[in-house]
């Protein structure tokens, strides 16, 4: 999956039609006042983005980055590694207990409270791939070197250690994999 070059304006324009989108909302100026307002889901996801902008600046970049990314953990109770590459789009509406490593995720991705995301713990560089349209439900969790497929979902609670076909669902510890039949 190759990740799109979308800047960080088009990754929170992205975030807000998807907030507003999934929660019902009309996208107008005083829904993007509210999400920015009461939205903690939005508020960490924008805190990710700032992360990303923060990177660009030249000696200081990295610094601010990780001094934001600490501030978003202690307030959110969350972290996203800072080396993740995430699209535009992303959908987190409770924000708490979500542990997130080295990964890539991509555009309209959703994930519900107390996911784990990451390596399989063996020693090795195992990233996940969520791409896009991906839907990992509250306390799922995703590990090792897999692939979660375009509009994939992962069930609550489900512990997934192999890959995901495109649009199938995962329920279960350890996850069975059921593949929708397109007619």
């Amino acid at each position: 999956m190759a990740m799109y070059q979308e800047s960080i304006r088009q990754k929170v324009t992205a975030d807000l039609r998807m907030f507003a989108r999934r929660e019902s909302r009309v996208y107008n100026w005083k829904s993007i006042v509210g999400l920015f307002l009461f939205s903690p889901g939005f508020q960490f996801i924008f805190t990710r983005r700032i992360q990303e902008a923060a990177e660009r600046l030249p000696f200081v970049g990295s610094s601010i980055r990780k001094i934001v990314w600490a501030i978003s953990g202690v307030l959110f109770k969350s972290g996203i590694d800072v080396d993740a590459e995430i699209g535009g789009g992303f959908y987190i509406p409770h924000p708490y207990g979500i542990s997130v490593a080295r990964v890539i995720i991509g555009r309209d991705v959703t994930l519900l409270q107390n996911v784990t995301i990451g390596q399989s713990g063996c020693g090795k560089e195992e990233n996940p791939v969520l791409e896009d349209g991906a839907y990992i439900a509250a306390g799922a969790v995703v590990t090792g070197k897999i692939k979660v497929g375009n509009s994939a979902r992962v069930g609550a609670n489900c512990v997934l250690l192999e890959d995901l076909p495109a649009g199938a669902t995962a329920v279960a510890i350890p996850a069975i994999i059921y593949i929708r039949k397109i007619t």
